[in-house]
């Protein structure tokens, strides 16, 4: 049985495949210079993000993944894995999200992304006279895509039986946002979509809302949240 440890803390009962794939990240921010080309860039660099799922039934040792979510979204820990994984380094836990099984055990799936502090490349000038004033570049608003806002805007309340083209639009925008990646967009409400709804409303932390129905509430919150009247 595959075993990790996360910041000091055994992670174990590993119930699925492990998945590792790469990840890309680059930036790049120009400063005052006599050209343009004179930039202080961060190389592409390949980071690890590793996925899996475990169950438990401890319920002391689910705090402590629980405290470990609370703790390390937005810094980092070490990560340690068999040796044939060639997992050891430093990441952020990117997703945690549990499910209570009908035998009262939890359904925990996890997903670690590696960082990587990258390298760093200047390139040097020399200034003469006065510093260039710096252009002012322009911001383009991001377009939300047509569905969504019809999603948003034309469709009404969805729950388990609801069928057509709405559900349709409503399992895109699951999928798109990572809580429906495994089911159909068939425009049928079923378990699948209320389950998706019902984590989608978790992790956006909706009030009052119906847990698993595209409700009223839960539509005005993305209404507000991607600017649509």
């Amino acid at each position: 049985m595959a075993v990790f440890t996360f910041a000091g803390q055994e992670i174990k009962y590993i119930v699925e495949s492990i998945k590792i794939k790469k990840d890309k990240n680059y930036n790049a921010q120009t400063f005052i210079g006599t050209s343009p080309s004179n930039k202080l860039e961060y190389i592409s660099t390949d980071g690890k993000i590793v996925s899996f799922t475990s169950i438990i039934i401890d319920t002391e040792v689910l705090q402590k993944y629980r405290k470990l979510n609370d703790t390390y979204t937005k810094k980092s820990g070490v990560l340690v894995g068999a040796s044939d994984l060639g997992i050891n380094g430093n990441y952020y836990l990117t997703k945690y999200e549990e499910e209570k099984l009908i035998n009262g055990s939890y359904k925990i799936e996890w997903e670690f992304t590696e960082y990587i502090r990258p390298n760093v490349v200047q390139k040097t000038f020399k200034q003469f006279g006065k510093k260039p004033k710096a252009k002012k570049t322009k911001t383009t608003k991001k377009k939300t895509a047509k569905y969504i806002t019809e999603l948003l805007t034309k469709c009404k309340t969805m729950k388990k039986g609801s069928n057509g083209k709405c559900v349709k639009k409503l399992q895109k925008f699951l999928q798109k946002k990572g809580f429906y990646s495994k089911g159909k967009i068939d425009g049928k409400y079923e378990s699948e979509t209320k389950k998706a709804v019902a984590k989608l409303q978790k992790k956006y932390k909706i009030k009052k809302c119906k847990s698993g129905e595209w409700d009223k509430t839960t539509r005005k919150y993305f209404r507000t949240k991607y600017k649509i009247k």
